[in-house]
Protein backbone atom coordinates (compact mmCIF):
# COMPACT_ATOMS: atom_id res chain seq x y z
CA UNK A 1 0.00 0.00 0.00
CA UNK A 2 2.38 2.74 -1.52
CA UNK A 3 0.15 5.32 -1.51
CA UNK A 4 -2.87 6.82 1.48
CA UNK A 5 -5.82 7.34 -0.35
CA UNK A 6 -8.32 9.47 0.52
CA UNK A 7 -10.64 6.36 0.40
CA UNK A 8 -8.54 4.35 3.04
CA UNK A 9 -8.60 6.77 5.43
CA UNK A 10 -11.71 7.07 5.31
CA UNK A 11 -12.07 3.10 5.57
CA UNK A 12 -9.74 3.76 8.80
CA UNK A 13 -12.11 6.35 9.92
CA UNK A 14 -14.90 4.28 9.67
CA UNK A 15 -13.29 1.22 11.73
CA UNK A 16 -11.93 3.41 14.47
CA UNK A 17 -15.11 5.62 14.70
CA UNK A 18 -17.96 2.70 14.76
CA UNK A 19 -15.49 -0.18 16.28
CA UNK A 20 -17.98 -2.34 18.55
CA UNK A 21 -17.51 -1.91 21.87
CA UNK A 22 -18.53 -4.38 24.56
CA UNK A 23 -18.28 -3.71 28.11
CA UNK A 24 -15.08 -5.68 29.77
CA UNK A 25 -14.23 -6.57 26.26
CA UNK A 26 -12.04 -5.57 23.31
CA UNK A 27 -13.28 -3.67 20.78
CA UNK A 28 -14.74 -5.87 17.90
CA UNK A 29 -14.74 -4.70 14.24
CA UNK A 30 -17.96 -2.71 12.88
CA UNK A 31 -21.26 -4.60 12.91
CA UNK A 32 -21.63 -4.12 9.34
CA UNK A 33 -18.38 -6.15 8.63
CA UNK A 34 -20.08 -9.22 9.60
CA UNK A 35 -16.80 -10.58 11.15
CA UNK A 36 -15.41 -10.67 14.90
CA UNK A 37 -11.96 -10.66 14.29
CA UNK A 38 -9.92 -7.38 13.32
CA UNK A 39 -7.74 -9.12 10.92
CA UNK A 40 -10.64 -10.67 8.90
CA UNK A 41 -12.16 -6.98 8.93
CA UNK A 42 -9.15 -5.57 7.22
CA UNK A 43 -8.62 -8.59 4.70
CA UNK A 44 -12.27 -6.92 3.57
CA UNK A 45 -10.66 -4.30 1.88
CA UNK A 46 -7.72 -6.09 0.76
CA UNK A 47 -9.01 -6.89 -3.08
CA UNK A 48 -9.26 -2.78 -3.45
CA UNK A 49 -7.10 -1.39 -1.82
CA UNK A 50 -3.86 -4.41 -1.93
CA UNK A 51 -1.73 -3.49 -4.83
CA UNK A 52 0.00 -6.64 -5.05
CA UNK A 53 0.95 -6.53 -1.30
CA UNK A 54 1.38 -9.39 1.08
CA UNK A 55 -2.11 -9.58 3.02
CA UNK A 56 0.21 -9.15 6.08
CA UNK A 57 1.90 -5.89 5.04
CA UNK A 58 -1.54 -4.40 3.95
CA UNK A 59 -3.33 -5.36 7.15
CA UNK A 60 -0.68 -3.64 9.11
CA UNK A 61 -0.67 -0.69 7.30
CA UNK A 62 -4.90 0.03 7.68
CA UNK A 63 -4.79 -0.70 11.21
CA UNK A 64 -1.89 2.06 12.02
CA UNK A 65 -3.89 3.96 9.77
CA UNK A 66 -7.25 3.18 12.56
CA UNK A 67 -4.66 3.99 15.19
CA UNK A 68 -3.97 7.37 14.56
CA UNK A 69 -8.03 8.11 14.35
CA UNK A 70 -8.35 6.74 17.77
CA UNK A 71 -7.18 9.71 19.80
CA UNK A 72 -9.18 11.43 17.96
CA UNK A 73 -12.06 9.96 18.40
CA UNK A 74 -14.72 11.23 21.18
CA UNK A 75 -15.45 8.54 24.02
CA UNK A 76 -12.79 6.21 22.07
CA UNK A 77 -12.17 3.20 24.76
CA UNK A 78 -8.83 3.18 22.34
CA UNK A 79 -5.43 5.11 23.26
CA UNK A 80 -4.38 4.93 19.38
CA UNK A 81 -0.96 6.73 18.42
CA UNK A 82 0.13 9.23 21.14
CA UNK A 83 3.34 11.60 21.26
CA UNK A 84 4.89 11.48 24.10
CA UNK A 85 2.77 14.20 26.06
CA UNK A 86 -0.05 11.51 25.42
CA UNK A 87 -1.57 13.74 23.66
CA UNK A 88 -2.70 11.99 20.27
CA UNK A 89 -0.40 12.46 17.40
CA UNK A 90 -1.17 15.01 14.65
CA UNK A 91 -3.35 13.74 11.51
CA UNK A 92 -1.46 13.75 8.32
CA UNK A 93 -3.53 16.59 5.95
CA UNK A 94 -5.39 14.11 4.10
CA UNK A 95 -6.56 11.65 7.67
CA UNK A 96 -7.33 14.95 9.00
CA UNK A 97 -9.52 16.33 5.75
CA UNK A 98 -11.88 13.46 6.08
CA UNK A 99 -11.71 13.49 9.50
CA UNK A 100 -13.26 17.29 9.25
CA UNK A 101 -15.28 15.96 6.64
CA UNK A 102 -16.82 12.92 8.00
CA UNK A 103 -17.00 13.43 11.92
CA UNK A 104 -20.68 14.56 11.15
CA UNK A 105 -21.70 12.48 8.94
CA UNK A 106 -24.10 9.60 9.73
CA UNK A 107 -22.71 6.34 10.18
CA UNK A 108 -25.40 4.68 7.46
CA UNK A 109 -24.36 7.36 4.95
CA UNK A 110 -20.38 6.50 5.44
CA UNK A 111 -21.52 3.08 5.25
CA UNK A 112 -22.95 3.27 1.86
CA UNK A 113 -19.28 4.45 0.77
CA UNK A 114 -17.27 2.12 2.73
CA UNK A 115 -19.14 -1.20 1.32
CA UNK A 116 -18.53 -0.51 -2.30
CA UNK A 117 -14.75 -0.74 -1.50
CA UNK A 118 -15.36 -4.16 -0.18
CA UNK A 119 -14.50 -6.42 -3.06
CA UNK A 120 -15.94 -10.14 -2.71
CA UNK A 121 -13.49 -12.80 -4.69
CA UNK A 122 -10.81 -15.66 -3.53
CA UNK A 123 -8.11 -13.97 -2.85
CA UNK A 124 -5.19 -16.63 -5.03
CA UNK A 125 -2.45 -16.55 -2.25
CA UNK A 126 -0.16 -18.80 -4.71
CA UNK A 127 -0.98 -16.36 -7.64
CA UNK A 128 0.27 -13.48 -5.09
CA UNK A 129 3.43 -15.08 -4.08
CA UNK A 130 4.62 -16.14 -8.00
CA UNK A 131 3.60 -12.31 -8.86
CA UNK A 132 6.13 -11.42 -5.58
CA UNK A 133 8.58 -13.82 -6.94
CA UNK A 134 11.83 -12.87 -8.69
CA UNK A 135 12.75 -14.00 -11.68
CA UNK A 136 16.62 -12.65 -12.10
CA UNK A 137 18.74 -11.47 -9.47
CA UNK A 138 18.64 -8.69 -7.45
CA UNK A 139 20.12 -5.41 -9.12
CA UNK A 140 23.62 -3.92 -7.93
CA UNK A 141 22.63 -1.47 -4.77
CA UNK A 142 24.52 1.39 -4.14
CA UNK A 143 27.29 -0.21 -2.21
CA UNK A 144 28.13 -2.72 -4.50
CA UNK A 145 28.32 0.26 -7.18
CA UNK A 146 31.00 2.02 -5.19
CA UNK A 147 33.10 -0.94 -4.67
CA UNK A 148 32.85 -1.58 -8.80
CA UNK A 149 33.49 2.08 -9.88
CA UNK A 150 36.02 2.43 -7.05
CA UNK A 151 38.04 -0.76 -8.72
CA UNK A 152 36.94 0.90 -11.89
CA UNK A 153 39.12 4.14 -11.51
CA UNK A 154 41.92 2.26 -10.71
CA UNK A 155 42.30 0.12 -13.61
CA UNK A 156 43.41 0.76 -17.55
CA UNK A 157 40.69 -0.33 -19.98
CA UNK A 158 43.03 -3.42 -20.91
CA UNK A 159 42.62 -4.82 -17.63
CA UNK A 160 39.10 -5.30 -17.23
CA UNK A 161 38.64 -8.77 -18.05
CA UNK A 162 37.61 -12.08 -15.70
CA UNK A 163 40.95 -13.39 -15.45
CA UNK A 164 42.25 -10.15 -13.53
CA UNK A 165 43.10 -11.10 -9.88
CA UNK A 166 41.53 -7.80 -8.77
CA UNK A 167 38.55 -8.82 -10.62
CA UNK A 168 37.94 -12.42 -9.13
CA UNK A 169 38.72 -10.63 -5.59
CA UNK A 170 35.96 -8.01 -5.84
CA UNK A 171 33.43 -11.08 -7.03
CA UNK A 172 34.16 -13.08 -3.95
CA UNK A 173 33.98 -10.03 -2.15
CA UNK A 174 30.12 -8.71 -3.40
CA UNK A 175 29.39 -12.39 -2.61
CA UNK A 176 30.82 -12.41 1.04
CA UNK A 177 28.70 -9.17 1.81
CA UNK A 178 25.42 -11.28 1.77
CA UNK A 179 23.04 -7.57 0.84
CA UNK A 180 20.53 -9.47 -0.67
CA UNK A 181 18.38 -12.51 1.31
CA UNK A 182 17.25 -13.71 -2.36
CA UNK A 183 19.15 -14.70 -4.68
CA UNK A 184 17.90 -16.44 -7.50
CA UNK A 185 20.85 -18.25 -9.29
CA UNK A 186 23.97 -18.38 -6.52
CA UNK A 187 26.15 -19.48 -9.78
CA UNK A 188 26.00 -16.18 -11.49
CA UNK A 189 25.01 -14.42 -8.80
CA UNK A 190 28.06 -11.48 -8.88
CA UNK A 191 30.09 -13.81 -10.85
CA UNK A 192 33.72 -12.57 -12.21
CA UNK A 193 31.67 -12.38 -15.87
CA UNK A 194 29.15 -10.38 -14.08
CA UNK A 195 32.25 -7.85 -12.60
CA UNK A 196 33.48 -7.50 -15.66
CA UNK A 197 30.21 -6.74 -17.72
CA UNK A 198 29.31 -4.19 -15.26
CA UNK A 199 32.66 -2.62 -15.89
CA UNK A 200 31.88 -2.64 -18.89
CA UNK A 201 28.59 -0.65 -18.40
CA UNK A 202 30.75 1.89 -16.61
CA UNK A 203 32.45 2.87 -19.78
CA UNK A 204 29.45 4.15 -21.40
CA UNK A 205 29.41 6.84 -19.09
CA UNK A 206 33.37 7.23 -19.37
CA UNK A 207 33.68 10.47 -21.77
CA UNK A 208 37.59 9.57 -21.86
CA UNK A 209 37.00 5.95 -23.04
CA UNK A 210 36.91 6.34 -26.79
CA UNK A 211 35.16 2.87 -27.40
CA UNK A 212 31.97 1.52 -27.61
CA UNK A 213 31.69 0.25 -24.49
CA UNK A 214 28.41 -2.12 -23.63
CA UNK A 215 24.64 -0.98 -22.97
CA UNK A 216 23.87 2.12 -20.71
CA UNK A 217 23.91 1.39 -16.80
CA UNK A 218 20.98 1.70 -14.49
CA UNK A 219 19.59 5.02 -13.09
CA UNK A 220 21.80 4.36 -10.18
CA UNK A 221 24.79 3.52 -12.14
CA UNK A 222 24.49 6.97 -13.53
CA UNK A 223 24.06 8.52 -10.39
CA UNK A 224 27.26 7.56 -8.69
CA UNK A 225 29.10 7.94 -11.96
CA UNK A 226 28.13 11.58 -11.59
CA UNK A 227 28.53 11.62 -7.97
CA UNK A 228 32.11 10.70 -8.05
CA UNK A 229 33.70 10.67 -11.33
CA UNK A 230 35.25 14.39 -10.29
CA UNK A 231 35.29 13.08 -6.61
CA UNK A 232 38.07 10.19 -6.58
CA UNK A 233 39.13 10.68 -3.01
CA UNK A 234 35.07 10.67 -1.62
CA UNK A 235 34.59 7.55 -3.76
CA UNK A 236 38.05 6.12 -1.89
CA UNK A 237 36.54 7.10 1.82
CA UNK A 238 33.37 5.52 1.00
CA UNK A 239 34.87 1.76 -0.32
CA UNK A 240 37.28 1.72 2.43
CA UNK A 241 34.03 2.17 4.92
CA UNK A 242 31.96 -0.48 2.88
CA UNK A 243 35.18 -2.98 3.14
CA UNK A 244 35.99 -2.17 7.10
CA UNK A 245 32.03 -2.53 7.80
CA UNK A 246 31.28 -5.10 5.68
CA UNK A 247 34.70 -7.18 4.89
CA UNK A 248 36.86 -6.25 7.85
CA UNK A 249 34.68 -7.15 10.58
CA UNK A 250 36.91 -6.61 14.23
CA UNK A 251 36.92 -9.54 16.65
CA UNK A 252 34.86 -8.12 19.19
CA UNK A 253 32.22 -6.85 16.23
CA UNK A 254 32.47 -10.92 15.01
CA UNK A 255 32.02 -12.30 19.06
CA UNK A 256 29.03 -9.77 19.56
CA UNK A 257 27.27 -11.49 15.98
CA UNK A 258 27.88 -14.72 17.69
CA UNK A 259 25.70 -13.57 21.21
CA UNK A 260 22.78 -13.15 18.81
CA UNK A 261 19.98 -15.38 20.11
CA UNK A 262 17.27 -17.04 18.62
CA UNK A 263 15.02 -13.81 18.87
CA UNK A 264 17.36 -11.83 16.19
CA UNK A 265 15.24 -12.50 13.73
CA UNK A 266 11.81 -11.75 15.21
CA UNK A 267 13.48 -8.39 16.55
CA UNK A 268 14.85 -7.18 13.57
CA UNK A 269 11.49 -8.12 11.54
CA UNK A 270 9.52 -5.97 14.02
CA UNK A 271 11.91 -3.00 13.58
CA UNK A 272 11.60 -3.49 9.94
CA UNK A 273 7.57 -3.11 10.12
CA UNK A 274 7.90 -0.25 12.26
CA UNK A 275 9.91 1.74 9.36
CA UNK A 276 7.94 0.42 6.26
CA UNK A 277 4.71 1.75 7.69
CA UNK A 278 3.95 4.59 5.21
CA UNK A 279 2.19 6.31 8.21
CA UNK A 280 4.89 6.51 10.46
CA UNK A 281 7.46 7.92 7.38
CA UNK A 282 4.51 10.42 6.55
CA UNK A 283 4.20 11.77 10.22
CA UNK A 284 8.24 11.83 11.23
CA UNK A 285 8.69 13.95 7.88
CA UNK A 286 6.19 16.68 8.47
CA UNK A 287 7.16 16.88 11.57
CA UNK A 288 10.96 16.82 11.11
CA UNK A 289 10.33 19.69 7.50
CA UNK A 290 7.97 21.64 9.65
CA UNK A 291 10.83 22.22 13.01
CA UNK A 292 14.17 22.32 10.54
CA UNK A 293 12.76 22.96 7.03
CA UNK A 294 14.83 20.48 5.40
CA UNK A 295 14.91 16.42 5.68
CA UNK A 296 18.91 15.67 6.64
CA UNK A 297 20.35 12.29 7.18
CA UNK A 298 20.78 12.32 10.79
CA UNK A 299 24.23 10.19 10.58
CA UNK A 300 26.12 11.67 7.98
CA UNK A 301 24.11 15.09 7.18
CA UNK A 302 23.56 14.35 3.54
CA UNK A 303 20.43 16.21 2.66
CA UNK A 304 18.98 14.79 -0.66
CA UNK A 305 16.75 17.83 -2.13
CA UNK A 306 19.57 20.46 -1.68
CA UNK A 307 22.21 17.96 -3.69
CA UNK A 308 19.36 16.74 -6.10
CA UNK A 309 17.35 19.66 -6.31
CA UNK A 310 13.84 18.40 -7.62
CA UNK A 311 14.71 15.58 -8.10
CA UNK A 312 15.84 14.23 -4.27
CA UNK A 313 12.77 15.91 -2.78
CA UNK A 314 10.71 12.78 -0.34
CA UNK A 315 13.68 9.95 -0.70
CA UNK A 316 14.90 10.06 2.34
CA UNK A 317 13.72 7.44 4.85
CA UNK A 318 13.09 6.62 8.11
CA UNK A 319 15.19 4.20 10.96
CA UNK A 320 13.92 3.05 13.83
CA UNK A 321 16.23 3.78 17.02
CA UNK A 322 14.37 2.25 19.70
CA UNK A 323 16.56 -0.90 21.45
CA UNK A 324 14.68 -4.02 22.51
CA UNK A 325 16.64 -5.78 25.63
CA UNK A 326 14.00 -8.34 25.26
CA UNK A 327 10.94 -9.52 22.59
CA UNK A 328 9.00 -6.39 21.14
CA UNK A 329 5.74 -5.95 23.33
CA UNK A 330 2.46 -4.07 21.51
CA UNK A 331 2.43 -0.57 21.87
CA UNK A 332 2.36 2.58 20.38
CA UNK A 333 5.54 4.30 18.89
CA UNK A 334 6.67 7.84 19.67
CA UNK A 335 8.08 9.89 16.74
CA UNK A 336 11.49 10.45 19.17
CA UNK A 337 11.68 6.69 18.25
CA UNK A 338 12.20 7.44 14.49
CA UNK A 339 15.05 9.29 12.78
CA UNK A 340 15.80 10.79 9.27
CA UNK A 341 18.57 8.77 7.42
CA UNK A 342 19.78 8.58 4.04
CA UNK A 343 19.76 5.12 1.82
CA UNK A 344 22.96 4.20 2.23
CA UNK A 345 23.08 4.85 5.98
CA UNK A 346 19.95 2.90 6.52
CA UNK A 347 21.60 0.33 4.65
CA UNK A 348 24.94 0.14 6.79
CA UNK A 349 22.58 0.38 9.83
CA UNK A 350 20.20 -2.79 8.78
CA UNK A 351 23.38 -4.82 7.54
CA UNK A 352 25.01 -3.92 11.27
CA UNK A 353 21.96 -4.02 12.99
CA UNK A 354 22.76 -6.23 16.03
CA UNK A 355 25.98 -3.70 17.17
CA UNK A 356 26.22 -1.13 15.27
CA UNK A 357 23.97 2.07 15.93
CA UNK A 358 23.22 5.31 14.50
CA UNK A 359 25.79 7.21 16.80
CA UNK A 360 28.22 4.45 16.18
CA UNK A 361 28.00 5.41 12.58
CA UNK A 362 27.77 8.94 12.89
CA UNK A 363 31.59 8.28 14.94
CA UNK A 364 33.21 6.17 12.08
CA UNK A 365 32.07 8.74 9.43
CA UNK A 366 32.91 11.68 11.67
CA UNK A 367 36.86 9.39 11.67
CA UNK A 368 36.70 8.78 8.26
CA UNK A 369 36.10 12.43 7.14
Amino acid sequence: MSNLTKEIWLVAFFLSKYGNTQEGKETSPPIELKTLKWKDAYCLFYNRFGDSKTIKSFANSLKNCRDAFDGHIENSTRNGWRELNRKPIKLPQLAKSIFNKYNSVSRENIWDEIKLFIIEKKIDLISLTNMNEKKKNPDWNREELILALDLYFRMDYGQMHGRNPEIIQLSKDLRNLSFHLDVSNEDSFRSVNSVSLKLANLKKSDQNFKGKGMRDGGRLEKELWNEFHGHRDKLKKEADLIRTLYLKKEDKLEAKETKVNYKSEFIFKFHENRERDPLFEKVKKEMVFTNTKSLKCEVCGFDSAFFYGELGKDIMEIHYCKEWKDEPVLESSSMEDFIIVCSNCHKVLHKNYFYLGAEDLKTIIRKKK
